[in-house]
């Protein structure tokens, strides 16, 4: 048997849906994609993207069964079954003969493949926009992360963006290690390059509030007119006064000295905290401790430098996010009825591979 191997994205699947009526002229038992599974005794064909290609098929649909039977597909594309391109592309067969009016067809095993394939994404989504937690970071950004079965992360963020559109805020995907990062004004997906480590994200040009800076090395940097340079600046001048850019020992702060390393106290609002924990916060007359998250730098001020590897999920939260996370957990502990506990209905409607990502089923 003969397949046409398309690339792993929409473009890449619907230049191979045109290479099958056009090129093979449907000389070929099939398309799937590279990550499907595959036969051993198959052949396989591989399709480069092309985008005025897919731009074709994609307007033919649209043109044929309207913008929402176009979304059903992209929608299905999105699944996380391996063999989802094969399952659309049946699909497809079967609407280019007889329309839109193949949704009614249900009792045909490939148009119920899709079906089955397009539920289960739109059922995630949901349950995804009441299941993620955005938290308030040390600098201001909220964050929000979660692990998925079908790849929706543009489908999350506009959402989100909706509902938060004047906060800044981070949704990431790190199952996929991707994340769409909304600065206020506008959403712009990362991509992290298959890394999963701690490491920075290899972004090489991140374009935020009109302006493009390189990520890896930015050699000069031009401040307030001058210019230095980025790996070494042996000497800092400031008010005057010459520093070792390796060590300030002290720094005068208001006619105070401080370390350098270490500033104790930190006097805020009249109230003086440890600038490095806080380490109780009370609530209706108890007091909770301090979820201790250690990270590196996560947001910079321009953009997103850091973003936890699946599996070592740790930012560090500001004072007031832990305030309302340890009271949305009393809350959610003290309004359960325990005579009237039913732990399967419970994972019915929060399944348990969703909890590692709310909140209240935090230990």
């Amino acid at each position: 048997m003969k397949f046409l191997l398309a690339k792993n994205t929409p473009d890449g699947f619907f230049t191979a849906v045109y290479q099958y009526y056009y090129a093979f002229k449907g000389a070929a038992d099939g398309v799937i994609s590279e990550s499907s599974e595959r036969g051993f005794l198959d052949e396989y064909v591989e399709i480069e993207e092309n985008k005025a290609l897919a731009d074709k098929v994609k307007n033919g649909i649209i043109k044929s069964g309207g913008a929402d039977f176009f979304d059903e597909i992209t929608l299905a594309l999105h699944g996380g079954e391996k063999n989802k391109e094969a399952a659309v592309f049946e699909y497809l067969k079967l609407f280019f003969k007889y329309g839109a009016s193949v949704r009614e067809m249900i009792n045909n095993d490939a148009v119920r493949a899709f079906l089955d394939i397009k539920r289960k994404v739109q059922r995630e989504i949901e349950r995804l926009l009441g299941f993620i937690r955005l938290k308030e970071t040390a600098n201001g950004v909220y964050y929000g992360f979660f692990s998925s079965d079908n790849d929706i992360l543009e489908y999350l963020a506009p959402e989100f963006r909706a509902r938060f559109n004047t906060t800044s805020f981070v949704l990431h995907d790190y199952k996929r290690q991707k994340a769409a990062f909304y600065d206020g004004r506008k959403t712009q997906n990362i991509n992290i390059n298959g890394k999963k480590t701690d490491a920075h994200i290899e972004i090489e040009n991140m374009k935020i509030n009109g302006k493009t800076k390189e990520y890896n090395e930015i050699e000069n940097a031009e401040i307030n007119g001058k210019t230095k340079e980025y790996n070494e600046i042996e000497n800092t001048e400031i008010n005057g006064k010459t520093k070792e850019h390796n060590e300030i020992e002290n720094t005068e702060i208001n006619g105070k000295t401080d370390d350098r390393r270490k500033i104790e106290n930190a006097e805020i609002n009249g109230k003086t905290d440890d600038h490095n924990e806080i380490e109780n916060t009370e609530i209706n007359g108890k007091t909770y401790k301090k979820n201790n998250k250690k990270s590196a730098e996560f947001y910079n001020g321009n953009y997103i430098t850091y973003l936890p590897a699946a599996g070592n999920i740790e930012i560090e939260l500001s004072g007031r996010e832990t305030a309302y996370e340890n009271l949305f957990k009393e809350y959610h502990k003290n309004i359960a009825i325990n005579e009237r506990e039913n732990y399967k209905l419970q994972r019915a409607f929060a399944p348990k591979k969703y909890r590692h990502f709310m909140s209240e089923f935090e230990e």
